[in-house]
């Protein structure tokens, strides 16, 4: 009988041992198959290869429901860890408007009124124009604020913060008196809206007693001090802008960043590590090994056993209380200052150097301030650096200012004051930076600092 091979296989509880395999029409049994069975060379052969499909369709249902449970694994993980990136984490917290709103409400709410002078929507409003705009890189001072038009928060694309009234154009106008202002946060005016900065302040008092034409340009940054001041001096002088007179106002982040390393230094670095291994580590093993060390779980199996560290539990724990690395602060300060007033001199500006008053020291109100800062929990803590730093080293900077020429004394300014000053554990309120205007506007006037004013 002559064998055929287009005769569907009959799946009887015997198929397995009538099964042959035929490369064209798939698995199929023959007729002779169907009435006897097939030699045992050619059944086993049939029957393993069936088998060994099993198994390979079993492996990959297994292989797949690990890879699934270890993604499923590291999304937990991750989520459990909080495991993004620094800078990621960082604007999640910016942009974070609940949480924001949660963390005004934690605070104490007579202190909170009494701060702003507005009600939480309208606190709100204002720290959320403000917290909701990300720094962007720079080449020079690492990062600044891009440009940005909100109701109460407003920077020009050349990098200074608009005065909310009688902003002076840019370039600027030779035939106005031109003062640029250099600062961290305090100088940007950070908690209060355009028209409520020291430096909006000081225009209009300077305006106000010579009756001239004032443009100060307010280049206050977040987290900047007195090593990327300088540098922004520097890139602006370079690109031909030049004042009649330059501001710098220091002292809290002076202490706050005592490393001298910038605040997106981590951030750079971590980027620069990740370019250095896809440009020069150009292998599958460095990038797996990349990969596999950057997972959730990875990190968590490195700190496994560790102790997670605590937030300090009291304002006079030792991390923040530091006199060497404070003094090493002052010293890389008065470098800067030097490097400023000779950049100064070489293009004939008025350089003036402020040393600002904070809520840590010659302050009244200072316990109200720190229970504000406890609202904002142990990340800001940091800023605890300045109350030792400055109580540890005023005497010191006190002597050095002195009516030295160029150096305006305001660390004292809010020591008469019973009013509260500041908005936070840091920046001034409306009435702080009138005073700090009013202390730098009198010794611009009275010591004659900026010739071009005239009075």
């Amino acid at each position: 009988m002559e064998l055929r091979n287009d005769i569907p296989i009959k799946r009887d509880k015997n198929w397995f041992d009538r099964c042959i395999s035929n490369e064209n029409q798939g698995i199929q049994c023959s007729a002779a198959a169907q009435q006897r069975p097939l030699a045992g060379r050619s059944t086993h052969h049939c029957g393993e290869k069936m088998k060994a499909k099993l198994i390979l369709a079993e492996s990959v249902i297994v292989l797949g429901v690990f890879a699934l449970l270890f993604a499923l694994v590291n999304v937990v993980t991750h989520i459990w860890l909080g495991s993004v990136s620094p800078i990621q984490a960082h604007i999640d917290r910016h942009v974070d408007m609940a949480s924001m709103r949660d963390q005004l409400r934690r605070a104490d709410p007579a202190l909170l009124a009494e701060a702003y002078q507005r009600d939480l929507d309208d606190i709100v409003a204002i720290i959320g124009d403000q917290t909701q705009v990300f720094p962007e890189y720079d080449a020079f001072v690492q990062f600044k604020m891009p440009a940005v038009a909100t109701p109460t928060f407003n920077y020009d694309a050349a990098g200074f913060r608009r005065n909310r009234t009688d902003q002076g154009p840019w370039p600027p106008d030779d035939r106005a008196v031109n003062i640029f202002v250099f600062g961290g946060s305090t100088t940007m005016g950070s908690g209060v809206p355009d028209g409520e900065t020291w430096p909006q302040f000081l225009q209009s008092q300077l305006q106000s007693t010579t009756g001239g034409t004032i443009a100060v340009y307010n280049f206050g940054q977040p987290a900047h001090f007195s090593s990327q001041e300088v540098a922004h001096f520097a890139a602006l002088l370079r690109q031909g802008h030049v004042p009649d007179a330059a501001i710098f106002l220091d002292g809290l982040n002076e202490m706050i960043m005592q490393e001298g390393i910038p605040a997106w230094t981590g951030f750079l670095k971590d980027a620069a590590e990740r370019l250095h291994v896809i440009w020069h580590r150009d292998d599958a093993i460095t990038h797996l090994k990349a990969f596999t060390a950057r997972l959730p779980v990875a990190s968590l199996v490195r700190n496994f056993g560790q102790t997670p560290s605590s937030p300090v539990p009291t304002i006079d724990a030792g991390a923040f209380n530091d006199r060497a690395a404070a003094h090493k602060a002052w010293q890389r300060y008065r470098a800067n200052r030097r490097m400023a007033a000779a950049l100064a001199d070489a293009f004939d500006v008025s350089a003036l150097f402020v040393w600002q008053p904070t809520p840590y020291f010659a302050y009244r109100r200072t316990d109200d301030i720190l229970k504000m800062l406890e609202a904002w929990g142990p990340s800001h803590q940091a800023v605890l650096r300045a109350k030792f730093g400055y109580e540890q080293l005023s005497p010191e900077i006190a002597l050095d200012f002195g009516t030295a020429p160029r150096r305006i004394w305001c660390g004292e300014a809010f020591a008469n004051s019973e009013e509260l000053l500041f908005v936070d554990h840091a920046h001034y309120n409306a009435r702080g930076n009138q005073i700090v205007a009013e202390c730098v506007a009198d010794a611009l006037l009275q010591r004659r600092l900026v010739p071009k004013l005239g009075f």
